[in-house]
């Protein structure tokens, strides 16, 4: 037994502490592993029983560089601090840590509870200063080998990135060939499913609907997994895996997303930073292979994308996606007064809009409170478009119908290469069964599952094949039908069935800003529409002021939107007014906003609860519970006139009084209930009585 072993050591517990860095080097590096197992012996040979012999493996595949969690650590660090331990032994001392705090933090705990430590060389005492200060040096050294493989490491990475040798793992559409180069894949469908992403969002412009067109045909997109080509379902996240990669442009780039550490509970931590603009990337080299797309087209798709981003669009400048709402003219239209781009407010129904600028309100800004109403606004600036685009509208037309005949269909592509591969997988498991022994069942019997199973996907894609071309053959268009559409362009642009985000996409085509002021002292809006090609326009038109957006509303819906605000806020007016067929005075169904407005326009008060409360105003439910009778039975004496009420609307509520529902009131229309429940009991048990005539 070794000097420094007491007998207050061999009473308490020994731990052999296993740790490797990389999960590699647990899969391969098995020797290294058992000779740190093997240190559980040494430690029965120095006098602890095998029983009291502990061993953390917890933390294999885990690097002791601080950065990570370590349980196992964690879990030795814990009992040394409650004195359960007498020695902790490891292979190598850099096992338990290759960083600083948590080297001290472990000796610092060993010298206070009295443990050892063990490596496979000799026993330290941190209680001795010697080997206290011979482990803080190899505490350094471990930490400084770390730092030194580490930057080792990195310099041959960035030699062999600054070669364009350092290849990792290719995005799908890419292998790699011989002499670390990157070529295309051979896999026809494959190279036609990138290409035919990137097509798509030159014809819609944006991510999302990109996505949308994927999910609605019914195609799959490739995946790379584990080293091999998926097909899967389209999500925007893999639809802009192939739109942000600069790979697909041609371009080899190391060093997009630096590492950067931060400290995140008192642990030192590392996350990967927000992606770099091109020009801060570590290593760029164009026209490395061969690329899907130019660098100059993904230039033109990262700014695309960014100006599709909705939360930043004021700021930039930039409109944002197109979208399917109303405003035609959203993202284009900016304020003449403090530069910022307008805002759009939609009704509730959506069936009315309102174009506000509040930059500047509530803040240090200076304040910018200016609106107009988007009706006004839309059909003034859409004629000037209209105007400018009928003249081109035949030229459009023809060169239209020549890309249409030239068009190759994407979607009945994708379907044709889905069905061969089918038809391919399909072959493949009977070549597979064919081979096997009939007398094989076991094997027999699964390779039979699989081709059956092959076949019937087979027949599913070439049906989905067929079905499209039958489609399609429906929908064919001709010659005649595209000039049939240029002569009508204005009836085909105002269709309700034409696409709005198409349309706002031909209109930031060509206009690429609206500069909208207002006359001091005036009504007036000026609207300065800057074309695309540097020409300039403007029109004017006098805005509408308060009074003339006054909801007009015909006699009978004012008097029962009076007596309703007693018990119904603005949206169930609304509601009500509806069933009833009521309208506007110019055919518009109502709104809250509606009710409201016209409620502001004659003075009418807004429903407030506490008043009803004080009024003691019932509806027809609360009345009835109010008398403890039913709700058809208070609603038929309604009808009579036996209790007085107010009901404005006839699909509407009952208004009742409290005070005509109290006291001797109240007694008598009970009465009559149950006068009248007897009535019809008896009349039930007497038949006769209902018919005097008949014998």
């Amino acid at each position: 037994m070794n000097e420094k072993i007491t007998a207050h050591h061999l009473e308490r517990g020994a731990i052999a502490y296993v740790r490797q860095s990389s999960p590699i080097q647990v899969r391969r590096n098995h020797e290294s592993r058992r000779l740190q197992y093997a240190m559980t012996g040494k430690l029965v040979e120095l006098g602890w029983p095998a029983s009291h012999v502990e061993v953390i493996d917890d933390d294999l595949g885990i690097t002791a560089n601080g950065k990570k969690h370590r349980s196992g650590f964690e879990q030795l660090i814990n009992k040394v601090a409650k004195g359960q331990v007498g020695i902790v032994a490891a292979r190598e001392v850099s096992r338990l840590a290759r960083n600083s705090s948590d080297w001290q933090r472990l000796l610092e705990l060993c010298r206070q509870s009295d443990t050892m430590i063990l490596d496979h060389e000799t026993l330290y005492n941190t209680r001795i200063p010697n080997d206290s200060l011979l482990l803080g040096i190899k505490s350094n050294i471990a930490s400084y080998e770390l730092e030194l493989f580490r930057a080792r490491g990195q310099a041959a990475i960035r030699a062999r990135a600054e070669r364009g040798e350092h290849i990792r793992e290719l995005p799908v559409g890419y292998v790699n060939a011989p002499g670390n180069r990157i070529e295309k894949t051979p896999d026809t469908r494959v190279r036609e499913a990138v290409e035919q992403v990137y097509a798509k969002f030159w014809e819609l412009g944006s991510a999302t609907k990109v996505t949308a067109w994927y999910r609605n045909a019914g195609l799959l997109l490739p995946v790379r997994n584990a080293g091999e080509v998926q097909w899967k379902p389209a999500r925007i996240g893999r639809v802009m895996a192939f739109l942000t990669n600069p790979c697909y442009a041609g371009v080899y780039a190391f060093g997009r997303k630096p590492v950067i550490h931060f400290v995140r509970d008192g642990r030192a931590c590392e996350s990967r930073s927000v992606l770099r603009e091109p020009g801060r990337w570590a290593v760029f080299i164009e026209r490395h292979h061969e690329g899907y797309i130019t660098y100059a087209e993904f230039q033109k798709i990262r700014r695309m994308l960014e100006n599709n981003k909705q939360s930043h669009a004021a700021v930039r400048g930039a409109g944002g996606a197109a979208k399917n709402g109303l405003g035609l003219f959203v993202g284009l239209l900016r304020c003449g007064r403090c530069g910022h781009m307008l805002n759009v407010y939609y009704s509730s129904h959506g069936d009315c809009m309102r174009y506000y600028c509040y930059r500047g309100v509530g803040n240090s800004e200076p304040p910018c409170s200016f609106k107009m109403s988007g009706g006004q606004v839309d059909p003034l600036l859409e004629g000037a478009v209209l105007a400018a685009l009928s003249p081109t509208a035949v030229e459009a037309a023809e060169r239209a119908w020549q890309e249409y005949g030239e068009k190759v269909d994407v979607q009945e592509r994708s379907l044709k290469r889905e069905h061969e591969q089918a038809q391919y997988e399909a072959d493949r498991a009977r070549r597979q069964y064919d081979v096997i022994e009939p007398e094989n069942r076991m094997v027999a019997a699964e390779l039979e599952r699989r081709w059956n199973h092959a076949l019937t996907q087979a027949a599913a894609s070439r049906e989905r094949l067929e079905e499209y071309r039958l489609g399609m053959e429906r929908k064919k268009y001709g010659h005649d039908d595209f000039m049939a559409m240029a002569a009508a362009f204005e009836d085909v642009w105002r269709s309700p069935k034409t696409d709005m985000s198409l349309k706002k996409r031909i209109v930031r085509a060509i206009i690429e800003e609206v500069a909208v002021t207002e006359t001091p002292n005036s009504n007036e809006i000026c609207l300065r529409v800057h074309w695309r090609g540097g020409a300039h326009t403007e029109h004017r038109f006098i805005r509408r002021t308060q009074s003339h957006r006054g909801c007009t509303i015909p006699e009978n819906a004012e008097k029962a939107i009076t007596e309703l605000v007693a018990t119904c806020d603005d949206r169930m007016i609304a509601k009500y007014l509806n069933e009833n067929r009521a309208l506007t005075s110019d055919g518009r169904t109502w709104t809250a906003e509606r009710v409201a407005r016209a409620r502001r326009d004659r003075r009418i008060r807004r429903y407030d609860p506490a008043k009803r409360e004080n009024e003691g105003l019932l509806t027809l439910n609360e009345a009835a519970r109010f008398l403890g009778v039913s709700h058809d039975a208070l609603q038929t004496m309604a009808a009579r006139g036996e209790v007085e009420h107010k009901h404005p609307l006839p699909m509407g509520p009952y208004i009742f009084r409290r005070s005509d529902l109290e006291g001797q009131n109240g007694d008598q229309l009970r009465r009559i209930v149950q006068m009248r429940r007897k009535m019809k009991s008896r009349a039930t048990l007497e038949p006769g009585r209902l018919f005097k005539g008949v014998s």
